[in-house]
């Protein structure tokens, strides 16, 4: 019988050693780069958490709230607005908008990021972390699918 006859996913199932070998590299440049840019790196897990919940992946945001060394972002990873900071509230806005309506993304929502003070090199270091975080929460569901370990 071969593996397409079974409801047990194939042993060959998971992520081929290269594929997992460039996540955890790209994980790893964006959750604690050299450069941070003035972006924590508990702010970065709270904000990969954050789109992981979103994409329904509470188990991996679980993760990555887990890995926090500080609870100043707790609340952010939990989902909560920033409150009375605009730096923040532009990063959390710019953030969940990408994830959940991509397609409605204009140059507006850069502007509206450099206008809170936001720097070119920030808004790139941002842009990069949204774009793994909704790239690690796809590749999750589509392995826990499998039935293949993350």
């Amino acid at each position: 019988m071969d593996d397409t006859q079974t409801d047990t996913p194939p042993s060959h199932v998971g992520p081929r050693p290269e594929f997992a070998d460039g996540t955890d590299a790209a994980r790893q440049s964006v959750i604690s780069p050299v450069q941070t840019h003035g972006l924590d790196s508990d702010l970065r897990r709270a904000l990969v958490a954050r789109i992981c919940a979103m994409a329904g992946q509470d188990d991996l945001a679980a993760r990555y709230r887990a890995e926090m060394q500080d609870t100043t972002f707790a609340a952010i990873a939990e989902g909560a607005e920033a409150g009375t900071d605009p730096f923040l509230a532009a990063i959390l806005r710019h953030a969940d908008h990408v994830t959940t309506r991509p397609i409605d993304s204009t140059a507006a929502h850069i502007t509206a990021l450099e206008d809170a003070g936001l720097t070119a090199a920030q808004i790139v270091a941002l842009s990069e972390l949204i774009a793994f975080a909704n790239y690690h929460a796809r590749v999750h569901a589509g392995l826990a699918l499998l039935g293949a370990p993350s």
